[in-house]
């Protein structure tokens, strides 16, 4: 397969672009997607008059996303570890 390196200005912050057919990637899916995996270089191709990029989505940490909340717990956290729940557990549950 002959892929064509490109840079893509706005679209894709000037990265590099792995340009590919339609074809090419019917016939070598596994390919395609290998090397965007390797490189981490988007890949676009063209397909009924537009333009499609498959580019990989960074990781984003999801503990980054919490909120702070200080005011949740009226008291002391600790006492919370510490409450017993025995006589509110139902072992029978199905």
């Amino acid at each position: 397969m002959q892929a064509k390196l490109g840079t893509v200005g706005n679209e894709n912050r000037g990265e590099e672009v792995m340009v590919v057919t339609v074809d090419e990637i019917k016939s070598d899916i596994e390919g395609v997607l290998g090397r965007l995996i390797e490189s981490g270089d988007a890949v676009e191709f063209e397909a009924n008059g537009k333009r499609w990029q498959i580019v990989a989505k960074p990781a984003v940490d999801k503990l980054s996303r919490l909120v702070p909340r200080p005011g949740l717990i009226v008291g002391d956290p600790e006492d919370l570890v510490h409450i017993d729940w025995s006589e509110y557990w139902n072992a029978d549950l199905p």
